[in-house]
């Protein structure tokens, strides 16, 4: 009939007819499309002190391989991680907590101690975005308290992401996911 009745008063105040707010997963529902971005993963991991594989070879990878699904925001590209000076490393902060702020969810990989990524992990968690870490959940029990899940690999990790993000007629599922992964 038009109306809402508010219990708390008993008073009859008129609706106005407004469009219903889609579900979350419903703005994904054109991905790759010019209407609606793709969900975008924040991908923190170890960065200063290692080789060159392990910073870039697990990025690398998943955003070769998941990048008509997802765009990825790198860390590694917002400056010298190795520079050592301090106004730098706090511009790159500056970035890191921007892009945390600005993603649909994270997807950390923690294969040694790293306060970067720890903190990312965290922050991430704090602002209540979707949080996959990629590690040895025996090594690393902890983290299950600030995030969604754990797996073993990008691919186990990506796949969560799918299931947790994009609607049910784009996820395409190409491999089982074990059962530890959830």
């Amino acid at each position: 009939n038009g109306e809402v009745i508010l219990a708390s008063s008993l008073t009859t105040i008129p609706h106005k007819e407004s469009p219903m707010e889609e579900p979350k997963s419903a703005q994904y529902n054109n991905l790759g499309s010019d209407k609606l971005p793709k969900p975008k993963i924040y991908l923190p991991g170890p960065i200063t002190g290692c080789t060159n594989d392990e910073k870039y070879l697990w990025r690398k990878y998943i955003k070769l391989k998941y990048d008509s699904e997802f765009d990825f925001i790198d860390p590694i590209e917002f400056g010298d991680w190795e520079c050592g000076q301090e106004k730098i490393m706090e511009e790159i902060q500056l970035k890191c907590r921007k892009a945390i702020k600005e993603c649909t969810a994270v997807v950390a990989k923690m294969s040694r101690n790293s306060v970067g990524t720890s903190m990312g992990i965290f922050l991430g968690w704090w602002l209540g975005k979707i949080v996959v870490i990629i590690c040895d959940k025996e090594k690393w029990p902890l983290l299950k308290s600030y995030s969604d899940v754990l797996v073993k690999d990008e691919d186990q990790a990506i796949g969560w992401l799918k299931m947790a993000i994009l609607p049910r007629d784009k996820v395409r599922i190409s491999q089982s996911i074990p059962n530890e992964a959830f």
